[in-house]
C-alpha cells in the first residue's frame, strides 16, 4: 500500500478538511510529510507494508486499506488539533483517562498515565488502538502479547555454513 494522499486523508477526516483545506499547497505538503511519518510508525506497530515497498512486513489487503488510511488520518488529526501545545495535549489525554465520575458531591478520578500504557494498548486513544489492533497481523499480535506479558517471542533460524575454504579440495575423514 502506498502512503495515503492528502485527498484520501481529507476523505476520512472532516477535521483535516476544515483545518487544512485543499486551497493551500502548504497544507498538502504538511499532510504529505505527516503521512510519511505516521505511515511507517503504523507499519511497525501492525506488521504491514505501508508507504515503502521494500519495508518488511505483510501486504495490506484491499479490504484493510480504508482502516490503514483511517488510522493515519486519526493520528494526524490528533496532532493537528492539539498542535504542539503540551498542556492541551495532556488535558485531552487526561480527559480520555477518566475512570470514575460522581454527581452528588462532585468527584472525578483518573487513571495514571503509567496505568494507561501498562494497560496493553497500542495508542492511548482507545478508538485508534482498536483500529491498529484490527490492522495487526497475527504475528504482530503475538509479538505485542509477548511484549506486554514480559516474555520473548519464540524464534529460530537455521543457516548453512560452508566450512571448506573456497578453491581448496576438502580432505575427508
Amino acid at each position: 500500500m502506498e502512503l495515503p494522499t492528502p485527498e484520501a486523508l481529507r476523505q476520512f477526516s472532516s477535521v483535516l478538511t476544515a483545518r487544512l483545506p485543499e486551497d493551500s499547497g502548504a497544507n498538502d505538503a504538511y499532510l504529505t510529510r505527516a503521512a510519511s511519518v505516521e505511515g511507517p510508525l503504523v507499519a511497525r506497530m501492525t506488521g504491514r507494508k505501508i508507504g515503502f515497498p521494500k519495508m518488511p512486513g505483510h501486504k495490506v489487503e484491499e479490504w484493510l486499506e480504508p482502516i490503514a488510511v483511517n488510522v493515519i488520518a486519526l493520528r494526524i488529526e490528533r496532532s493537528v488539533i492539539l498542535g504542539l501545545k503540551a498542556k492541551t495535549r495532556q488535558a485531552t489525554v487526561e480527559g480520555a483517562r477518566l475512570s470514575s465520575f460522581s454527581a452528588g458531591p462532585y468527584s472525578e478520578s483518573y487513571q495514571p498515565m503509567a496505568a494507561e500504557f501498562s494497560g496493553h494498548v497500542l495508542d492511548p486513544d482507545r478508538a485508534i488502538h482498536d483500529l491498529l489492533w484490527e490492522l495487526c497481523t497475527e504475528e504482530k499480535r503475538g509479538w505485542w502479547r509477548a511484549y506486554w506479558g514480559g516474555y520473548n517471542v519464540p524464534a529460530g533460524a537455521a543457516q548453512s555454513v560452508p566450512w571448506a575454504l573456497p578453491g581448496r579440495v576438502r580432505q575427508g575423514y
